[in-house]
Protein backbone atom coordinates (compact mmCIF):
# COMPACT_ATOMS: atom_id res chain seq x y z
CA UNK A 1 0.00 0.00 0.00
CA UNK A 2 1.70 3.17 -1.25
CA UNK A 3 0.25 5.57 1.35
CA UNK A 4 1.55 3.38 4.19
CA UNK A 5 4.99 3.27 2.55
CA UNK A 6 4.99 7.09 2.37
CA UNK A 7 3.95 7.32 6.04
CA UNK A 8 6.68 4.90 7.16
CA UNK A 9 9.33 6.68 5.11
CA UNK A 10 8.30 10.10 6.45
CA UNK A 11 8.25 8.88 10.05
CA UNK A 12 11.72 7.35 9.65
CA UNK A 13 13.00 10.63 8.17
CA UNK A 14 11.71 12.55 11.20
CA UNK A 15 13.45 10.16 13.61
CA UNK A 16 16.67 10.42 11.57
CA UNK A 17 16.45 14.25 11.57
CA UNK A 18 16.31 14.34 15.36
CA UNK A 19 18.94 11.61 15.73
CA UNK A 20 16.74 9.28 17.75
CA UNK A 21 16.17 6.46 15.29
CA UNK A 22 18.31 4.06 17.31
CA UNK A 23 16.64 4.85 20.68
CA UNK A 24 14.69 2.13 22.44
CA UNK A 25 11.14 1.94 21.22
CA UNK A 26 9.63 3.94 18.38
CA UNK A 27 7.19 6.47 19.79
CA UNK A 28 4.22 8.00 17.98
CA UNK A 29 5.00 11.49 16.70
CA UNK A 30 2.97 14.38 18.11
CA UNK A 31 3.14 17.71 16.24
CA UNK A 32 3.03 20.24 19.10
CA UNK A 33 4.58 23.17 17.23
CA UNK A 34 1.51 25.30 17.94
CA UNK A 35 2.23 25.39 21.69
CA UNK A 36 4.49 27.60 23.75
CA UNK A 37 6.64 25.47 26.02
CA UNK A 38 9.39 25.28 28.63
CA UNK A 39 11.51 22.59 30.27
CA UNK A 40 11.81 22.22 34.03
CA UNK A 41 13.81 19.57 35.85
CA UNK A 42 12.21 16.32 34.63
CA UNK A 43 9.13 17.74 32.87
CA UNK A 44 8.02 19.62 29.80
CA UNK A 45 5.22 22.16 30.24
CA UNK A 46 3.25 23.48 27.27
CA UNK A 47 0.25 25.71 26.67
CA UNK A 48 -1.70 27.50 23.98
CA UNK A 49 -0.34 30.96 23.14
CA UNK A 50 -3.36 32.83 24.50
CA UNK A 51 -3.28 30.98 27.86
CA UNK A 52 -0.46 33.18 29.25
CA UNK A 53 -1.94 36.42 30.59
CA UNK A 54 -0.14 38.88 32.86
CA UNK A 55 2.59 36.33 33.61
CA UNK A 56 0.06 33.69 34.73
CA UNK A 57 -1.11 30.60 32.90
CA UNK A 58 -4.79 29.75 32.84
CA UNK A 59 -4.40 26.26 31.36
CA UNK A 60 -1.34 24.14 30.63
CA UNK A 61 -0.23 20.56 30.08
CA UNK A 62 2.78 18.78 31.49
CA UNK A 63 4.51 15.48 30.92
CA UNK A 64 7.51 13.70 32.39
CA UNK A 65 10.53 13.50 30.10
CA UNK A 66 11.58 9.93 29.37
CA UNK A 67 15.17 9.04 30.20
CA UNK A 68 17.74 6.67 28.76
CA UNK A 69 19.23 3.84 30.80
CA UNK A 70 22.15 6.15 31.70
CA UNK A 71 19.72 8.70 33.21
CA UNK A 72 20.03 11.35 30.48
CA UNK A 73 16.83 12.88 29.19
CA UNK A 74 15.46 12.06 25.74
CA UNK A 75 15.46 15.65 24.46
CA UNK A 76 16.64 16.17 20.88
CA UNK A 77 17.40 19.78 19.92
CA UNK A 78 17.80 20.95 16.36
CA UNK A 79 17.98 24.47 14.93
CA UNK A 80 14.26 24.87 14.29
CA UNK A 81 12.53 22.34 16.54
CA UNK A 82 13.04 20.20 19.63
CA UNK A 83 11.69 16.67 20.00
CA UNK A 84 11.00 15.38 23.50
CA UNK A 85 10.13 11.80 24.37
CA UNK A 86 7.59 12.18 27.14
CA UNK A 87 5.19 10.25 29.33
CA UNK A 88 1.75 11.81 29.68
CA UNK A 89 0.89 9.46 32.59
CA UNK A 90 -2.12 8.24 30.58
CA UNK A 91 -0.40 5.38 28.77
CA UNK A 92 0.44 7.61 25.80
CA UNK A 93 4.18 8.24 25.35
CA UNK A 94 4.73 10.39 22.25
CA UNK A 95 7.75 12.03 20.71
CA UNK A 96 6.44 15.61 20.96
CA UNK A 97 7.90 18.09 18.50
CA UNK A 98 7.96 21.74 19.61
CA UNK A 99 9.00 24.87 17.72
CA UNK A 100 12.13 26.45 19.20
CA UNK A 101 10.71 29.90 18.43
CA UNK A 102 7.94 29.23 20.98
CA UNK A 103 10.19 28.06 23.82
CA UNK A 104 10.07 30.14 26.99
CA UNK A 105 13.74 29.88 27.97
CA UNK A 106 13.85 31.88 31.21
CA UNK A 107 10.44 31.68 32.83
CA UNK A 108 9.89 33.65 36.01
CA UNK A 109 10.15 31.83 39.31
CA UNK A 110 6.51 32.71 40.03
CA UNK A 111 5.37 31.13 36.76
CA UNK A 112 7.38 27.97 37.47
CA UNK A 113 5.93 27.76 40.98
CA UNK A 114 2.44 28.00 39.46
CA UNK A 115 3.26 25.26 36.94
CA UNK A 116 4.59 22.98 39.68
CA UNK A 117 1.68 23.83 42.00
CA UNK A 118 4.12 24.61 44.82
CA UNK A 119 4.67 28.10 46.26
CA UNK A 120 8.09 27.04 47.59
CA UNK A 121 9.36 25.23 44.47
CA UNK A 122 13.01 25.92 43.61
CA UNK A 123 14.81 24.76 40.46
CA UNK A 124 17.14 21.82 40.90
CA UNK A 125 20.78 22.74 40.56
CA UNK A 126 23.06 20.40 38.68
CA UNK A 127 26.34 19.38 40.32
CA UNK A 128 28.34 22.03 38.46
CA UNK A 129 26.17 24.80 39.89
CA UNK A 130 26.34 23.25 43.37
CA UNK A 131 30.14 23.20 43.21
CA UNK A 132 30.23 26.84 42.08
CA UNK A 133 27.77 27.86 44.79
CA UNK A 134 29.83 26.03 47.42
CA UNK A 135 33.07 27.64 46.22
CA UNK A 136 31.49 31.11 46.31
CA UNK A 137 30.12 30.49 49.81
CA UNK A 138 33.59 29.40 51.01
CA UNK A 139 35.18 32.47 49.43
CA UNK A 140 32.71 34.83 51.11
CA UNK A 141 33.37 33.44 54.62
Amino acid sequence: MEILDIHSSTERSIYEYFGCLEEQGVLPISDDREYQWTLSDDSVFFWEADALKDGKLETWYDSYILTRSNGSQRVYRREDCTAIANDTQTGYTPLSIFSNSKELKNPSLDLMRDLHGDDEWEPKLNNQHKVRQSAIAQFLK
